[in-house]
């Protein structure tokens, strides 16, 4: 999808309810003591988070967030039980669409993957082409990716590493999890010597050591889609809240957990 202007961006079907939305206090008494529930992707929370406050001060409504891939975007009834899913990939929004679950998803942002190392483990220092794996990871300290089979995440990964040199002599010192979430602790408890992760999760994990983004050009971009739950209300506060994620507020949060907002 290319790159739209912020006015082409509120006319397309998912918000378009909120192009004529005016912020004002008869908006804001409209949603006061209503909360917007969300699913995310983990890597989006410190974007997310950041905007609770800003978003109940313009609009008086509150949010609730809930993290995960997206298999935990559906309740015991394989329905979504959220007003807003936000996932890393066109294609783990894909299966809500035919099902009729969501209106119409939109790109809100792209991001990348990092390289993340255990504490204590100091090299390598930076990331390369051409790496020299068998000197920091074995099967004893392999390096753990997000199984391919569950999530998207996984198979950008093993793009990247095997445009990075990644081959036949560690083929056995990779570690497949279950999440980025358990990528990401495997490696901060030093059962891992490196992982892959969303650079954003990367980034705001103090865990961890990030040794650097991996080259964009080795894997498919991560798209971040946004879409509303079939039936949400056209004045409720979850459409105030796409609304909000495309404004200026919700651009920077977005630069500042280190995705890159698709509408400039």
């Amino acid at each position: 999808m290319p790159i739209l202007s912020r006015r082409q961006a509120l006319r397309l079907p998912l918000i378009a309810v909120l192009g004529g939305m005016a912020h004002t206090a008869a908006a804001s008494s409209a949603h006061a003591q209503a909360t917007a529930t969300v699913f995310a992707d983990p890597s989006l929370k410190p974007a997310l988070t950041s905007l609770i406050p800003a978003f109940r001060k313009e609009t008086g409504a509150g949010l609730m967030f809930a993290y995960g891939d997206a298999k935990g975007a559906v309740g015991s009834s394989d329905r979504l039980v959220h007003d807003v899913i936000l996932l890393a990939g066109r294609e783990a929004m894909a299966p809500f669409v035919p099902s009729g679950q969501v209106e119409t998803p939109v790109d809100l942002a792209t991001g990348g993957l990092a390289l993340v190392a255990a504490p204590g483990l100091a090299e390598p220092v930076a990331v390369s082409r051409d790496m020299a794996w068998e000197s920091w990871v074995s099967e004893r300290r392999p390096l753990t990716v997000v199984d391919p089979e569950i999530d998207a995440l996984g198979q950008r990964a093993m793009d990247a590493l095997r445009s990075m040199g990644w081959g036949e002599g560690v083929s056995k010192s990779i570690h497949l999890a279950p999440s980025m979430r358990a990528v990401l602790d495997l490696v901060a408890r030093g059962e891992a010597g490196l992982g892959v992760a969303h650079a954003s999760a990367a980034a705001a994990d103090g865990r961890v050591r990030v040794v650097g983004p991996l080259p964009p050009d080795t894997y498919p971009p991560v798209v971040y889609q946004v879409a509303i739950r079939q039936g949400v209300a056209a004045d409720s506060p979850a459409r105030a809240f796409v609304h909000f994620l495309y404004g200026d507020a919700g651009r920077r949060a977005l630069r500042t957990a280190g995705v890159t907002p698709l509408v400039p």
